[in-house]
């Protein structure tokens, strides 16, 4: 599922009954997959493609305890030089990042629900945590240190 382009008010309001009755637990680096392809030229004029898929799947709650409520992101992000002559990318750097919710719904949320709760919450709870990450991998692969803008729905 890629990010969801229906206005940030329509999503909020298809969220919040999740929202609602959800509390964050944890956040994870579920994978990971970084590749430096070719050391750039270092005065070559680099651009990035980020590309984010969120998605969300969810456990009901059972009796008194809390149901489950996952939400992944995949960031996936291409380095490129903007030379004429270089047609590969620099590096790319594929990640996924999950947040666990446990939550207090008893009856089924709707695809609909969560798809816009993974649009809005989830991703807004886990980009930081890839922005972060992303910044780090691009410094430790001798790459100027990407800092990427703040999240903009």
């Amino acid at each position: 599922m890629a990010i969801n382009c229906a206005p940030q008010d329509e999503l909020r309001v298809q969220a919040g009954r999740i929202a609602g009755n959800a509390n964050l637990r944890d956040i994870r680096l579920t994978q990971s997959d970084v590749r430096l392809h070719f050391v750039p030229n270092p005065t070559a004029s680099l651009s990035v493609e980020l590309d984010i898929s969120p998605e969300a799947e969810i456990a009901p709650a059972i009796g008194d305890s809390a149901g489950l409520l996952l939400v992944s992101c995949g960031f996936s992000v291409t380095i490129s030089s903007d030379a004429e002559d270089v047609t590969d990318s620099v590096a790319t750097l594929q990640s996924e990042f999950t947040a666990a919710f446990t939550h207090t719904l008893f009856d089924e949320a709707s695809d609909e629900e969560l798809e816009a709760f993974a649009n809005t919450t989830g991703l807004f709870a886990l980009y930081p945590y890839a922005r972060e990450y992303i910044s780090d991998c691009t410094r430790r692969l001798g790459l100027p240190t990407l800092v990427l803008d703040l999240f903009k729905p």
